[in-house]
């Protein structure tokens, strides 16, 4: 999957974002760190970052700061991104109703 997010991301051209999301914040930290120490700008959302942080890295995407936001179910309902045009799924969400979600983004 590193090769095809790699891959995608340079695809994306000037105001294209992509998404991925995982089932749990440690997965999403490992994948954070790797992709931080390769040189590809993301930043992460989830529950344990506070407010303002999620709304700061959420305000990086929209901005074109970064192409790659790291997410859990935290990056939650009433999100609509036009820009978006990856969204890969890492891990399986813990519900049916979530994974639609996450595919809906």
């Amino acid at each position: 999957i590193l090769s095809l997010v790699l891959k995608s991301i340079g695809e994306l051209g000037e105001g294209g974002r992509a998404l991925m999301f995982f089932a749990g914040k440690q997965t999403l930290r490992e994948w954070e760190a790797f992709l931080c120490s390769s040189d590809v700008p993301c930043k992460a959302y989830h529950a344990d970052l506070d407010l303002e942080e999620r709304k700061s890295n959420l305000s990086a995407l929209i901005d074109g700061e970064i192409k790659l936001l790291l997410c859990t179910s935290a990056f939650g309902l009433g999100v609509d991104l036009k820009t978006v045009r990856h969204v890969f799924i890492v891990d399986l969400p813990y519900t049916f109703e979530d994974y639609i979600q996450q595919g809906g983004r």
